[in-house]
């Protein structure tokens, strides 16, 4: 039975840390058996890569409006590998979930219904504190017939409390804001209200 796994948590929590070792674990075993995805929408890079370095290089990119791309792409990476007796893919990796649009959710859920067992890691809010995407959407999916699991991450700020939130080091009234740790931190609810960060 395919499952459905979501890791989420703040910015620098080590969500796509976990989705590479994931990744990792089952390649090493069959190269064949692994696909990856990320949204055209994160720009920094051509591959999926964590703050402490893990990265998964042979990534596709999708257009983050049209997640059915997904579908199509395993599809004709069947069809090549039924020509050539190769495993098909069992292992589907999708990093920065928060960036599709809603057909997301129900291509997440064909795939899993289809057999295919589907990772996903993203942000569950952006730096106003507002839900994001459909991360959390997801999450319900998992926690009711997959995996669920928030990573923790202390506040950057206090260094106290736990990390809930991503907050926006600089300016910008637009929801989607690509950065790193100069421009976000990972903080908690008391920090993320104060004006220091």
């Amino acid at each position: 039975m395919a499952i459905l796994q979501v890791i989420s948590g703040t910015m620098g929590a080590g969500k796509t840390d976990k989705l590479c070792s994931l990744y990792h674990s089952i390649a090493e075993l069959n190269q064949d058996l692994v696909r990856a995805y990320k949204p055209n929408t994160d720009t920094r890079s051509n591959v999926i890569s964590s703050r402490s370095g893990k990265t998964i290089d042979n990534v596709k990119i999708i257009d983050s409006n049209v997640p059915d791309m997904i579908y199509w792409d395993i599809i004709m990476c069947m069809s090549e590998k039924e020509q050539t007796q190769e495993s098909f893919p069992k292992y589907i990796f999708i990093s920065e979930i928060q960036f599709f649009s809603r057909e997301i959710i129900q291509v997440v859920k064909g795939l899993v219904e289809c057999g295919l067992n589907v990772c996903v890691e993203g942000l569950m809010t952006d730096s106003k504190g507002q839900i994001f995407g459909y991360t959390h959407e997801l999450s319900r999916l998992a926690q009711e017939s997959g995996v669920y699991e928030w990573v923790d991450m202390v506040c950057e700020c206090c260094q106290v409390n736990q990390a809930v939130f991503n907050k926006c080091l600089v300016q910008s009234d637009e929801q989607v804001f690509i950065g790193g740790s100069n421009e976000y931190k990972a903080v908690c609810g008391n920090c993320f209200e104060s004006k220091v960060a």
